[in-house]
């Protein structure tokens, strides 16, 4: 008789994509040093309710020289989102 097994879950989960699009409440800039790359907080409206969003931080390289306020603004967003790996984040002014 063979012993079943249960799946585990990994420790960490492995780095991975998606794409989203919609509308975005973008606030909080912040300029990476040395780069045009700008970290900004992101709330993404998903539904009707208080509980249908998506929080996180984007990446944005600003190649431009964007203005970008502190207070929320909304935008429409196309946006690749990636899990963050801590080995890979650089410090910020």
């Amino acid at each position: 008789m063979v012993a079943a097994s249960t799946p585990t879950q990994p420790k960490h989960p492995a780095p991975g994509w998606a794409i989203i699009m919609g509308l975005a409440i973008l606030a909080h800039p912040r300029k990476v040093r040395g780069s045009k790359t700008i970290i900004v907080d992101a709330q993404f409206y998903l539904g009707p309710t208080d509980q249908d969003l998506i929080i996180g931080s984007l990446r944005y390289f600003n190649s431009k020289d964007l203005i970008f306020g502190d207070g929320p603004n909304s935008y429409v967003i196309n946006a690749t989102v990636s899990t963050i790996l801590l080995s890979i984040i650089t410090p910020l002014n």
